[in-house]
């Protein structure tokens, strides 16, 4: 007889509960109960599997697929195992084996995708907290820049203030000390001027000019220079000479202790022309004696002193008037303007006297 194909026990549901059972283990009811319990298991591992984690959703695909396909090889060996238990037994067992085998995978799958969840939460907060350091990191940056700006502005006002005070005592220390030398200075002024006897053609008289310390302390390096001359009464418009920075000829200087009031100082005799001396005896021309006089005082600072006076003829020979201007003390304005007009005086009745004393 040809071979007739087994029927299909996996699909029979109507067995009858009567029939006798192989107490032997193999029968093919357990059989096909075991493989209803199998696809149940699977049908629900496939809807477990599509109940993972949404992250885990392509791994969970692949694995449908794969679980599928090796269904479809287990059913259609099982189709052909129904014929040997034994086999299908054998098979059974290392079916269920491998679902062990692959739910353990999908578990450990699963756990890995936690654990990566994890690790992703983790680093969230991390990177949270690092932001929130990073705000704050920026507003410690803030407040010490703030504090170094403060701190700066409180240095600058601080030297501003060390600086003017520097300044305002210096200013106080420079005044103190210049008050105290102007009270302590020598004060060398000309007293008086005079006149031995009138000039004429037989006789050149040496005028006289007495100098006077006033000050508190010596005047040192005295230099007495005069100038004598017969000049015009209308000197407004061209003034006579005022003596040279230096003398020509220096034969001394002195030391004029502080209150002497009996210095004198003798010009040389200079000898006019006869028609300087006719305007003079008429009252067109004047007798002019101008003084210069340098020193130094015990802080070793120059001062200048200058004098102009003059003797009308008729007059008695000791009074002489005071010039307009031209006496000054320690005032330097005038001279560049003197010098220049010096220039056009050479050849004049003009002469330069040296210092002598008396």
């Amino acid at each position: 007889m040809p071979d007739q194909p087994a029927p299909n026990v996996l699909l029979d549901n109507t067995s009858d509960p009567h029939q006798p059972q192989n107490t032997n283990g193999n029968s093919r009811p357990v059989d096909q109960s075991t493989t209803t319990e199998m696809r149940r298991e699977f049908r629900w591992f496939e809807f477990g599997s599509l109940g993972v984690d949404l992250v885990l959703a392509v791994i969970g695909a692949v694995a449908v697929f794969i679980y599928g396909g090796q269904l479809r090889v287990m059913n259609h060996q099982l189709t052909e195992m129904q014929g040997t238990s034994r086999q299908t037994d054998q098979l059974i067992d290392l079916y269920q084996k491998q679902l062990t085998a692959l739910q353990r995978q999908v578990t450990d799958t699963h756990q890995i995708a936690l654990a990566a969840d994890s690790q992703a939460n983790a680093a969230n907060k991390n990177v949270a907290a690092a932001e929130r350091f990073a705000v704050g990191a920026d507003n410690i940056n803030a407040q010490i820049r703030r504090s170094v700006e403060q701190f700066e502005r409180m240095a600058s006002a601080s030297e501003a203030s060390i600086k003017t005070a520097q300044e305002t005592a210096k200013i106080a220390l420079d005044a103190s000390v210049a008050a105290s030398r102007l009270d302590e200075r020598p004060w060398v002024m000309v007293r008086a001027c005079s006149l031995p006897r009138e000039p004429d053609e037989n006789y050149t008289p040496s005028a006289v000019v007495s100098v006077v310390n006033t000050g508190k302390t010596p005047a040192m390096r005295v230099t007495v220079m005069i100038e004598a001359s017969i000049w015009s009464a209308a000197w407004e418009d061209n003034p006579p000479p005022t003596p040279t920075e230096t003398p020509k000829y220096t034969r001394s200087t002195f030391v004029l202790a502080p209150g002497t009031d009996n210095m004198s100082v003798n010009a040389d005799p200079v000898k006019h022309s006869q028609e300087a001396l006719d305007n003079y005896r008429s009252g067109k021309n004047v007798y002019f004696i101008r003084t210069r006089i340098n020193y130094v005082d015990s802080f070793n600072k120059s001062h200048r002193t200058t004098a102009c006076m003059y003797h009308v003829y008729g007059e008695e020979l000791g009074f002489f008037h005071h010039c307009p201007e031209g006496s000054e003390v320690d005032d330097t304005r005038l001279l560049q303007k003197r010098k220049d007009r010096r220039k056009s005086w050479t050849g004049r009745d003009v002469h330069l006297n040296s210092v002598q004393t008396s």
